[in-house]
């Protein structure tokens, strides 16, 4: 009997007892088989080995999930400091002043991600109504007016202004050129629970760009009221559903003029200039661009020779780490997740079901069909689109079929989704959960495969009573058992066979399901922890401690039998007992389990200092006695474990944390260890390299320039670093970044 064969038969002797829910019929197919080897040729590897080192591989003592191992650290790889995807040509040229250019050859700075940031200012211009302020306040020639320090426009001073997260308004929904900040009319705007009470206003703003060569670029104004002028020429302002227009900017200086007016609860503007359809990208250090059969926050894991990933609404896809190729695909509905009775309700949904099913197997040629190192394949391929958009078509249909029939399946989507959660593996398996939903309704769909793409078992967890932005949160493998938390209710599951051992409600959360379960082992006693929960034994659910953390967001990271956390939820700041804390877990008495918090420093002793996206959202990174958290603008908050202290305190101006909407975060990732580096990303893949240490050093900065719609793509995952490579998602693609 051969190798293959024997595995047929053990596989077959035991499948009796695997899964209560394996779903019946799938379509026949060989299977997948990829060595067992390691890039560096080596054998399959062993968990004994650092994170990061190519010679890892996953096992039940040492599982992967959530942000590798719950730590963010990858001590052993060595990824290259500088990487990009940028526009090539004209577009990467621009450089933008706001004083009037000295001379015809560039000045100023680079673009950041696209964004205008410098502006010279005149204001304020009161006018009588906000219908007619446009008409209420003109200046002559105001389209082609020429702004510089110390002169005036209708008496008013032109003064300098860059946007930075530090200027902004607090609950705006983007990084904008903030007028009622700058002339001191901040406590006038709307904001959450407070009416707005701004007089009309009207102020100019003024700057300049320079341009290499002559080109085509579009370029997006938002704001309250506004009109634009480039190179005196009238430009369209579009409405907040319109496309992004485009513009034509001739070579050397060119000139844009805003005028803007304020409305009751706001008066701001913001410019965002991209690269037009079409644009060829240059590329460093990326190995390859393997596209996405649809967006998710998912975070990639490794096992061996494989990258597993999800993506909306229920797919969890399996990439060769080595060159981009997908290798398998399966989706999991609700209808996949109930057993073959309870599809006895949906007799119609049978069919759609297995024509995804097949669709799943087609789609890696496909997807395949558009790898490449820059992601031209990919851009623009209409057949692949229409590949994803039948695949996602059809995922909805299902839920929407069954939620109408019955409202135990109903589910509103999450705030960012369906596909959130990050695999989780034990170097056997990868398990998955999916969907969740938003504002009370909700449920989640957890399955189990082995590594060819077998479903193993699946679970269709019921309704879980999902809060306001909905559900968040990753499965922890924690020994035997896989625990998940889906809204308000905890389950636990046995992981070889899929069977509920224990499910209990949790006390609740408030607005966020989006701290995942922590896996501890304290004494060999398998237990996970959440913050603001509690910690609960992992073979039957007994609760061990209930939390005095009232973090409900935050993530904390777990190295060496400690846990490093940041208790800065709604609640903890309310009741002003938000800190930085470490704790350690002992093992259990019995059913009692007391932890002993080593450091638990006010946050009072923390400032953040942008009012703009004070909440944190990222998981904290620990390294050599360093605690390192950022917030949703973009400030860095270094604090020293063993005291608590403050170590320093950095704005990250560099970065880009632009929000979409007042609830949608700049920042939600959290920094981590890229071997001797730490890695701090925005939400627009731009990654900052620091030197780790006690003072700010910062050595790189990248981009991942991705458009759509004349829009900057957004990406919210965590990277998967192993070796000389990196492995990052964003909404379109699957980065392999690496030394070429």
């Amino acid at each position: 009997m051969n190798t293959w064969t024997a595995a047929v038969a053990a596989w077959m002797a035991c499948a009796a007892w695997i899964a209560p829910q394996v779903l019946g019929e799938e379509p026949a197919r060989p299977p997948v088989r990829t060595p067992a080897t390691t890039r560096s040729g080596s054998a399959q590897g062993n968990d004994k080995a650092p994170l990061g080192s190519p010679e890892f591989y996953p096992s039940s003592e040492r599982p992967v999930g959530w942000r590798g191992d719950s730590s963010g650290r990858f001590p052993a790889a060595n990824p290259p400091l500088e990487w990009y995807r940028r526009p090539k040509g004209a577009f990467f040229t621009i450089r933008i002043s706001a004083a009037k250019p000295k001379g015809a050859g560039p000045e100023g700075e680079p673009l950041n991600m696209g964004s205008l940031r410098e502006w010279m200012i005149a204001g304020p211009f009161t006018a009588k109504d906000y219908g007619s302020a446009m008409e209420d306040v003109t200046q002559p020639n105001e389209s082609t007016v020429q702004a510089a320090p110390g002169e005036n426009l209708g008496g008013k001073p032109w003064k300098a202004v860059s946007v930075s997260p530090t200027n902004q308004s607090n609950s705006r929904g983007r990084l904008v050129l903030d007028f009622a900040v700058a002339y001191d009319q901040g406590e006038k705007l709307e904001w959450q629970n407070h009416p707005g009470s701004l007089e009309p206003f009207v102020a100019y703003a003024s700057t300049n760009l320079f341009a290499g060569e002559a080109g085509k670029i579009q370029l997006r104004i938002d704001g309250t009221k506004v009109k634009a002028w480039l190179n005196g020429a009238e430009i369209k302002v579009p409405t907040q559903h319109e496309g992004t227009p485009t513009v034509d900017l001739v070579q050397g200086w060119n000139r844009l003029v805003l005028k803007v007016a304020s409305s009751k609860k706001e008066w701001l503007v913001s410019v965002q200039a991209m690269p037009v359809p079409g644009t060829v990208y240059e590329t460093k250090n990326i190995v390859w661009m393997a596209p996405m059969p649809g967006p998710s926050w998912s975070s990639p894991i490794v096992v061996g020779p494989k990258i597993f990933v999800n993506a909306d609404e229920g797919t969890l896809v399996c990439l060769n780490k080595e060159n981009g190729q997908t290798l398998w695909t399966r989706s999991t509905t609700f209808y996949h997740a109930i057993s073959d009775e309870e599809r006895k309700k949906f007799p119609d949904l049978a069919p759609k079901v297995q024509q995804l099913d097949q669709l799943m197997e087609s789609l890696p040629g496909v997807l395949n069909a558009g790898l490449s190192p820059d992601g031209s394949k990919a851009e623009g391929n209409g057949a692949l689109q229409s590949k994803i958009k039948e695949k996602l078509d059809l995922e909805n249909n299902i839920r929407q079929t069954m939620g109408k029939a019955d409202k135990t399946y109903n589910c509103w989507q999450n705030d960012r989704g369906w596909a959130i959660a990050t695999p989780v593996s034990d170097g056997k398996y990868v398990y998955g959960a999916y969907y969740g939903g938003i504002k009370g309704i909700g449920a989640s769909a957890v399955a189990c495969f082995d590594l060819d793409g077998k479903r193993v078992w699946t679970h269709f967890t019921g309704q879980t009573e999902v809060y306001e932005h909905g559900q968040h949160s990753t499965p922890a493998l924690s020994g035997n058992y896989l625990v998940y938390l889906s809204g308000h209710t905890l389950i636990g599951y046995e992981k070889a066979t899929g069977k509920v051992l224990w499910q209990k409600k949790v006390p609740g959360f408030g607005n966020v399901e989006a701290a995942s379960p922590v896996a501890l082992k304290p004494g060999g006693v398998d237990m996970v922890f959440i913050p603001k929960i509690g910690i609960y034994r992992s073979a039957d659910g007994a609760e061990l401690w209930r939390s005095t953390v009232k973090d409900d967001t935050v993530t904390p990271c777990y190295v060496d039998g400690l846990v490093y956390g940041v208790n800065y939820g709604f609640s903890a700041v309310l009741t002003k007992e938000a800190s930085v804390y470490v704790m350690q877990v002992p093992p259990p008495a019995g059913d009692t389990v007391k932890p002993q918090f080593l450091v638990q420093k006010p946050w009072k002793d923390f400032e953040i200092k942008t009012k703009y996206g004070t909440a944190l959202v990222a998981s904290p990174l620990y390294d050599n006695g360093l605690l390192y958290e950022i917030s949703e603008g973009g400030s860095l908050i270094v604090a020293d474990t063993k005291t608590g202290n403050l170590v320093y305190n950095k704005v990250l101006e560099n970065l880009n944390p632009r929000l979409t909407w007042v609830f949608v975060v700049g920042v939600c990732t959290g920094p981590t260890l890229a071997g001797k580096y730490i890695h701090v990303r925005d939400d627009q893949a731009q990654t900052l390299v620091l030197q780790p240490g006690p003072v700010y050093k910062e050595l790189a900065r990248n981009v991942l320039w991705e458009v759509n719609n004349g829009r900057l793509q957004e990406a919210q995952s965590n990277p998967w670093y192993e070796g000389g490579r990196m492995y990052y998602r964003t909404q379109g693609f699957m980065y392999c970044i690496g030394e070429k």
